[in-house]
């Protein structure tokens, strides 16, 4: 989905996951146009966690990421890949 936020006004995305087995980890990607994905928070276990601008929740198989004042920067594509 695409969201359309002002500079500076916090935002939440969204990652859902069903695992048949153990959950071993998650990582958060920002992709920039024309580069490949970097990353910029993980969690190897289903706690809070905070870097930065960035703080990961979890609520069963849902993990958030809440970025906090972000910037015209900040603007990318958010992926999130599961460890199982």
């Amino acid at each position: 989905d695409t969201i359309i936020i002002t500079e500076g006004e916090n935002v939440t995305l969204y990652c859902a996951f069903t695992l048949s087995v153990g959950f071993n980890g998650l990582r958060w990607y920002k992709v920039n146009p024309g580069t490949g994905p970097v990353h910029i928070i993980n969690a190897a276990s289903k706690e809070k966690k905070i870097e930065g601008i960035f703080t990961l929740d979890f609520q069963g198989d849902i993990c958030t990421l809440h970025i906090q004042h972000p910037s015209v920067s900040d603007s990318a594509l958010y992926l999130c890949g599961v460890h199982a």
